[in-house]
């Protein structure tokens, strides 16, 4: 794995890492107090938490899209540019549903377009960026971590939006957890990714021939060619 993929990683760890710390941080506080707020509400009566997470979720896209750049030697320029279209469609949602939260009849239904468009684009930019790393990947079990964690994060957005719409009294729950998830999915995917997962299919790409070097010592034989076996893919051998 070279060295961009290994800063890369690193940069996404600790961005991942200190997201989820500071959505923890809140969502406990507010079981704490007793309290029952939405995301949304804490995004629109705190100046400093949405500041925070404003940061984290740019920074993470940003990581994000530097994988997308680094994996396009092995994808198609469509892929490439639906990635990074998803990418900033996330961003500019998430843009879009910090602006108002409330108006005189509600919730204002700006935040609705924001909302749709941050999550949207986020379930089909990691879809993408986990299809990628199970091509690369041969880790079935640490494949199948990053599936539940992603499907997890998925299912209790649902939960949310069914519990919102249906008056559950804790469906804000659901949705702390819901980001939670997200953004433990991004942790996972880049400790994956950190372990050299991707480097993997890189090196697979020059596996048309291959040269193995067996380097015996004999004292019978002190040809130049002793001791050397060529391998051609698919199966050719040539033995001296």
């Amino acid at each position: 794995m070279n060295v961009t993929r290994i800063m890369l990683s690193i940069f996404a760890l600790v961005v991942g890492i200190g997201h989820i710390v500071v959505i923890m941080v809140y969502f406990f506080g507010l079981i704490r107090d007793n309290d029952s707020e939405f995301v949304s509400d804490l995004l629109s009566s705190d100046p400093l938490y949405v500041n925070i997470m404003t940061f984290f979720v740019l920074l993470q896209l940003t990581a994000c899209f530097g994988l997308v750049r680094l994996n396009s030697s092995r994808s198609t320029l469509f892929r490439v540019a639906v990635e990074s279209v998803f990418l900033a469609v996330s961003w500019v949602g998430w843009c879009i549903l910090i602006i108002r939260y409330r108006t005189d009849n509600g919730v204002s239904k700006l935040h609705f377009l924001g909302v749709g468009l941050f999550v949207s684009g986020g379930v089909v930019y990691f879809a993408f960026l986990i299809w990628e790393m199970y091509r690369a990947n041969g880790n079935e079990y640490a494949n199948a971590t990053l599936m539940l964690l992603y499907i997890s994060s998925i299912v209790f957005g649902f939960l949310f939006i069914y519990g919102y719409f249906s008056g559950w009294g804790s469906s804000w729950v659901f949705e702390h957890c819901a980001f939670m998830l997200f953004s433990a999915s991004h942790i996972f995917l880049f400790c994956m990714e950190s372990n050299g997962s991707s480097s993997s299919s890189d090196n697979n790409d020059n596996s048309g021939l291959l040269v193995e070097s067996t380097s015996t010592t004999t004292t019978t034989d002190n040809s130049l060619f002793s001791g050397v076996r060529i391998q051609f893919d698919p199966p050719m051998k040539i033995e001296i």
